[in-house]
């Protein structure tokens, strides 16, 4: 929260806040602009860029429909990739450098000091087993038999209860 609350007042006093980096995210969809949707490649490159460098939901829905706009309705593929960016966002919302999904697990690597240990702790006993932290500080969470979605609404129900 404090450090919320700084970066808040160094941003009013027009002081430069540092660029957070974007989290690392790996999980298992496709999540491209395919060839098929934007057939000149310095347009693709291009859109990559923009969905990189949107800061807020607001901004990616604005890009989205610009999207639509000039190519169509997307395929699976970019209707991923613009999930895989909200996710990003959301991800940097709450401070976590890491998500990765595999083998029934969802293992996130919180950024160091963001969260409040005892809330952590709090709702992983909460979990039911569903939740644990590991020595290395990451929180891993049993999505076994669950879809992606699914799984990234488990974590997010389970990381709005950290703030």
């Amino acid at each position: 929260y404090n450090a919320l609350l700084e970066e808040a007042i160094r941003e009013l006093k027009g002081e430069e806040v540092p660029k957070k980096p974007a989290p690392e995210i790996h999980i298992p969809i496709e999540a491209y602009i395919p060839e098929e949707y934007v057939e000149e490649e310095a347009q693709r490159l291009g859109l990559y860029k923009r969905l990189s460098l949107v800061e807020g939901e607001e901004e990616l829905e604005e890009l989205k429909e610009e999207i639509r706009d000039r190519f169509g309705p997307p395929p699976a593929e970019v209707r991923n990739l613009f999930e895989v960016i909200e996710l990003k966002i959301w991800l940097q919302r709450y401070r976590v450098q890491r998500l990765e999904m595999k083998a029934g697990e969802l293992r996130l690597l919180l950024s160091d000091g963001r969260v409040d240990p005892e809330r952590l702790v709090r709702a992983v006993e909460e979990s039911k087993g569903k939740a644990r932290l590991t020595p290395s500080g990451e929180l891993i969470l049993e999505v076994g038999g669950m879809g992606w979605r699914e799984s990234i609404e488990e974590a997010k129900t389970f990381l709005q209860r950290l703030s």
